[in-house]
């Protein structure tokens, strides 16, 4: 089985943030993620070359899906590595990976015109 591209991931990082309770660390939302999808250990320990030791391939994807997923303004970094839903968030709500990287994007661009 190949590791989710991080595109795939954004739709089940938002269902695990929601089962459980609506905030989670970084590392326990990747966790979930490997197991909800019944990724093999071998492929969710698999490192991920050029981000430096000790990240994974499940983490570094999960991370960028979080990433378009807070531009998107349905999730918000509350502590570091601590991920939570904003009001924005409709229980049950239905994305598409596709709405989410153009409002992304969008969002991203303006951002990077200010340096931020």
């Amino acid at each position: 089985m190949q590791i989710p591209k991080f595109y795939d991931l954004m739709t089940p990082v938002l269902r695990v943030l929601e089962n459980l309770g609506g905030t989670a660390p970084f590392e326990i939302i990747a966790e979930e993620i490997v197991e909800s999808l019944e990724i093999p250990k071998e492929e969710a320990c698999s490192l991920y070359k050029t981000c430096g030791a000790g990240i994974t391939k499940v983490e570094h994807n999960v991370a960028y899906a979080a990433k378009y997923l807070c531009s998107y303004g349905v999730i918000e970094r509350v502590e570091p590595n601590v991920w939570a839903l904003t009001d924005k968030y409709e229980s049950g709500m239905v994305v598409t990976h596709e709405n989410i990287l153009d409002a992304a994007k969008e969002r991203l661009m303006v951002r990077s015109k200010f340096g931020c």
